[in-house]
């Protein structure tokens, strides 16, 4: 079943008078590095709406006061609206909380049980409103939506625990990440490639630059983690191609590195002997290049002689060098 995130979340925005919830709670699960945290964190950003995103570790981090707040402190919840004491408020806003499958199915009985609670909680569709200290009264919360990321298959270990956890199951959206895929990654980060290119004035498919970022992320040396791929390795490629367009793409096209590749693993290796059959001796520097891998040229024998000589002769001055200090010394 196709989950639409950002058209689900837009209808909370519709009056009330419509079917739609009016917030949902989905989980981005799928394996390290397939950007579930920087889509949920892009969303919120597609929509205009705050986010934040709390590092829950502890079972106390679920406290009341934690959550809603207290008298001096706004708590996670009302901190998601941004700053509260602006006349600028929002109505609509996305709670972000990574990793949150190792407390709620973790080894940690009591982290598992307060996380449970948490999630209950907020799924609970007749929740609208909570008692806020901070504000010194209650806070509408009826349209704060929820992601929660992990790499767990959460629908599965629920229904194996049964019970509470496999009916919270029944309430939240699953989105599935799968597997980290090279076209995957690009397609995630198009539309942010796009944004970086048009500060400099480049737009279009066919424009040179976005076929060379292009290619270096589908290449098989890229790395897939879609952070350190933005901003390591694309911001890179940007930078070095307008300082230099020809050394940009020597340094980050892939065709043009196996073409560079291929060129030197073909390259003849010529024998610099002195005379002789030209062939053997090819043949011959053939055989030394293997074995030295990659080297590019064979010495010939008269060099090696010469420098066998030459090593002779400074071992001879070190010797007569050292005799003559110790004569000295023994005078």
């Amino acid at each position: 079943r196709q989950v639409h995130v950002v058209r689900d979340l837009a209808l909370t925005t519709l009056p009330r008078v419509t079917t739609a919830p009016k917030r949902y709670c989905f989980y981005f699960q799928g394996p390290p590095g397939t950007g579930k945290s920087y889509t949920a964190r892009e969303v919120a950003k597609f929509l205009g709406w705050p986010s934040s995103s709390p590092v829950l570790l502890a079972e106390s981090d679920f406290s009341r006061s934690t959550l809603y707040g207290t008298a001096s402190d706004p708590g996670i919840i009302l901190s998601t609206y941004g700053n509260v004491d602006e006349d600028k408020k929002y109505i609509n806003a996305v709670l972000i909380l990574d990793d949150f499958d190792r407390l709620l199915v973790g080894s940690n009985a009591a982290h598992g049980t307060a996380a449970l609670s948490f999630l209950q909680a907020f799924l609970d569709r007749n929740l609208d409103k909570i008692d806020c200290p901070y504000l010194d009264g209650q806070f509408d919360i009826s349209r704060l939506s929820i992601i929660i990321t992990g790499n767990s298959d959460l629908a599965a270990v629920c229904r194996e625990r049964g019970g509470e956890y496999e009916a919270i199951m029944s309430r939240l959206r699953i989105v599935d990440f799968g597997r980290s895929e090279r076209d995957t990654v690009y397609r995630a980060l198009e539309p942010k490639i796009t944004s970086i290119l048009a500060d400099y004035n480049i737009a279009g498919e066919e424009h040179e630059l976005k076929q060379l970022v292009r290619r270096y992320i589908l290449d098989k040396g890229c790395p897939t983690d879609l952070r350190e791929v933005l901003d390591k390795h694309v911001m890179g490629i940007v930078n070095a191609y307008m300082q230099n367009p020809d050394r940009a793409k020597q340094l980050y096209d892939p065709r043009l590195r196996q073409q560079a590749h291929t060129a030197h693993e073909r390259r003849p290796v010529v024998y610099a002997g002195a005379g002789g059959n030209a062939g053997a001796g090819a043949q011959e520097g053939m055989r030394h290049a293997e074995q030295a891998s990659h080297v590019r040229r064979v010495k010939s024998p008269d060099e090696i002689r010469i420098k066998l000589d030459s090593s002779y002769i400074l071992v001879a001055v070190f010797a007569v060098v050292v005799f003559k200090v110790f004569q000295w010394a023994m005078s």
